[in-house]
């Protein structure tokens, strides 16, 4: 189950680093795509254009989803 996920900025100028922070409960793994598979809750990187990133929270039940969109000025 994912409690939050969230940016540390919705719109940004290009070049510019984004946090993503998350909080799940129960999960085996984490996945955002366009980034790969994560851990521990956070991760930065600097996008380069306006994106819809999904995290994917992965256990024995099945998977559970959210998003959040950076928008690349």
């Amino acid at each position: 189950m994912i409690n939050s996920f969230t940016a540390s900025a919705s719109t940004v100028t290009a070049g510019t680093a984004v946090t993503l922070t998350w909080s799940t409960i129960n999960d085996s793994y984490d996945f955002i795509d366009k980034l790969g598979g994560v851990r521990g809750g956070t991760v930065t990187f600097t996008p380069t254009a306006t994106a819809t990133y999904t995290l994917n929270a992965t256990n024995q039940y099945g998977r559970s989803t959210k998003q959040v969109t950076v928008v690349v000025q």
